[in-house]
């Protein structure tokens, strides 16, 4: 059980990686939102991983946390 602490993930995160901690939440959702319309682009679909007739098309702030939101997939 999570005792109110927050879960750190990627404790041995690379170092070339390490300079993007300090970049704000909203623009890494942004960048991500970039690269997801750049794979659809390409005809390739990002998922979701527990209901797979759904594709991630947005990632928004909402109250502070990150959300993803996602869409049903044509013909899936």
């Amino acid at each position: 059980m999570n005792s109110g602490k927050k879960i750190v993930r990627f404790i041995n995160l690379p170092d070339e990686l390490k300079p993007l901690l300090s970049v704000p939440t909203p623009l890494l959702l942004k960048s991500l939102e970039n690269t997801v319309a750049i794979l659809q682009a390409r005809g390739e679909d990002v998922v979701d991983w527990d209901n797979k007739n759904r594709r991630i098309c947005q990632f928004r702030m909402i109250g502070g946390k990150a959300y993803f939101l996602a869409e049903k997939r044509e013909g899936k």
